[in-house]
């Protein structure tokens, strides 16, 4: 949005005119500390509801067991999706932490002179740190495959079938349906 205020058109030479964002400082300082906000509000909207699905999860654990079939309980692959989502907040937050810190030590010392190295330094940092933060949305796969045994399951028989062979049967176990017997022992007067 800030990028539709700030841009100038500016005149490279007589017949070449580029609409670019504005390079002052005061800008540049203005971006940096926007998109590291921004990365934090996300980070910590992301804590903040991944910490309520596990309240949520351990109140459903907490609830007796004569009081289970009015509440829902979770299977084996809901436990097994929130392990995944707990994992997937915090491999985000690890991947979007260095570009913030770049972000805000940049807008720091914007004002110092720098060498030619430092300058190098500074690049190759923004970059490596930029592809970490570009990463952090295509590791949800790998995240998935790592922690779950029914998504790695599921995508097996996916794969299978996309290449027309056989398709392994999942134990029930594994499908989200577990089968459980119910005793009671009940003494009715004659």
């Amino acid at each position: 949005m800030h990028t539709l205020i700030m841009v100038n058109i500016q005149e490279l030479s007589p017949s070449v005119v580029v609409c670019y964002y504005d390079l002052s400082k005061s800008y540049q300082n203005f971006v940096f500390y926007y998109l590291a906000i921004i990365n934090i509000l996300f980070s910590s909207i992301m804590i903040i509801l991944c910490s309520l699905s596990f309240k949520n999860v351990r109140h459903i654990r907490i609830v007796p067991r004569q009081q289970r079939n009015q509440v829902r309980s979770m299977t084996k692959k809901d436990f097994q999706l929130l392990r995944c989502l707990f994992a997937l907040v915090i491999v985000t937050i690890i991947f979007r932490i260095g570009i913030n810190i770049f972000y805000a030590y940049s807008a720091i010392t914007r004002e110092q002179i720098r060498t030619q190295l430092h300058q190098d330094i500074d690049t190759f940092l923004n970059n490596f740190l930029s592809l970490f933060f570009n990463l952090s949305y295509s590791v949800s796969f790998i995240v998935f495959v790592v922690i779950s045994k029914a998504f790695r399951c599921e995508l097996k028989q996916m794969v299978y079938k996309m290449f027309g062979r056989d398709q392994i049967p999942m134990r029930e176990e594994e499908n989200g349906t577990v089968n459980t017997i119910v005793v009671s022992n009940v003494i009715v007067p004659t």
